[in-house]
């Protein structure tokens, strides 16, 4: 589990922080001063916490989790005073979601050329899930494919789509084939299947990094510590 969203206890919260249970937590840290544990290099890796479910959660149920008072008086706060009179830039999620043949470069040029918007906005790159050189061959790079780990994010790189073969089926996407640039080098990779290609947003340009987006620490519960951790 990498999200969980927030609801307040009592109202729709159906999990909870609690010290961990796993072998590498160690509870005689919680009987530490702050000052000792500040000091202490391996403290950091001696305590850990659990997500524990405080009622039945059904398969498919989503898991929230109460971020705090302080969280929630900031958000409604935020909410208030909120206002973006811009137009959201396209995602890559969206992108992904449209499941459209991946445009070549000439492609996207002459749309351009035309008075067209290039289908792949600024904010989103085009990436490549190969492996990493596995052999030199007079001085060039050979990449090979990995279906087993495809989705490796040691196996992702930006790359350009330079030309598309359409599949047996026109309508079925995954029998298209593409030959790819990568950005890092001048290495043209031909063959590569639709589905090792993706959409990814550019670096800092997702919404999550929009101007005026909500930013607050989720908030451990106190009655989690020991009293002299609270006595500062």
């Amino acid at each position: 589990m990498n999200l969980i969203n927030h609801k307040p206890t009592g109202r729709g919260a159906n999990v909870k922080l609690a010290w961990s249970n796993a072998s590498y937590h160690n509870d005689g840290f919680l009987e530490h001063s702050v000052e000792d544990l500040m000091e202490d290099a391996d403290a950091i890796l001696g305590l850990g916490m659990d997500i524990i479910a405080t009622e039945d959660i059904k398969a498919g149920e989503e898991v929230f989790l109460d971020y705090g008072p302080e969280w929630q008086t900031a958000f409604e706060e935020h909410s208030k005073n909120w206002n973006y009179d811009k137009q959201w830039p396209k995602q890559a999620d969206e992108l992904n979601a449209e499941s459209n043949p991946f445009p070549t470069n000439k492609e996207r040029k002459e749309i351009m050329e035309n008075g067209g918007e290039d289908p792949i906005p600024e904010n989103i790159m085009t990436s490549c899930f190969l492996k990493a050189p596995t052999s030199i061959e007079n001085g060039v790079s050979v990449f090979e494919f990995d279906e087993k780990k495809k989705y490796d994010g040691d196996h992702l790189q930006v790359c350009e789509v330079i030309e598309r073969e359409i599949g047996p089926t026109e309508d079925d996407l995954s029998s298209y084939v593409y030959t790819v640039r990568i950005r890092e080098g001048v290495q043209m990779v031909t063959k590569v299947p639709h589905d090792f290609i993706m959409y990814f947003d550019q670096p800092y340009k997702s919404l999550l990094h929009a101007p005026g987006t909500f930013r607050h620490p989720i908030m451990i519960p106190s009655d989690i510590f020991p009293e002299t951790w609270l006595d500062l």
